[in-house]
């Protein structure tokens, strides 16, 4: 019996783990982007989502996807914004507008995005 441990990590740490693996990004390099050694602050906002030693045994171990459903509204504006810009990387760099946009459908103000 194997007391190797696959952590359960939520469906967006999931996504950006197994993109950055089919660009060719290694482990150590993920690591480093976790502990904000990156000119991407978005990837370590969502690498550091999740505790350190989480994601080491994720790296490592694998990982199983959080069954947590997502809210349908968010669901809807990712796949819009992927259709019209057709790749991830541009879903990455533009989160901040769709976040302003998110926040203005649901009618939220938050002080420094939209109030």
């Amino acid at each position: 019996m194997s007391n190797v441990v696959k952590p359960t990590i939520p469906a967006e740490v999931a996504d950006l783990i197994e993109n950055m693996r089919k660009a060719g990004v290694t482990n150590q390099e993920m690591t480093r982007v976790a502990q904000g050694h990156t000119s991407v602050p978005v990837y370590n906002e969502i690498l550091s989502s999740i505790p350190f030693d989480t994601l080491l045994a994720a790296l490592v171990n694998g990982y199983g996807r959080d069954k947590a459903p997502e809210d349908p509204r968010y669901v809807e504006l990712r796949k819009e914004y992927v259709w019209r810009n057709g790749s991830i990387t541009e879903y990455i760099i533009g989160m901040a507008d769709g976040i302003r946009y998110a926040v203005a459908m649901l009618g939220v103000k938050i002080e420094g995005v939209n109030a």
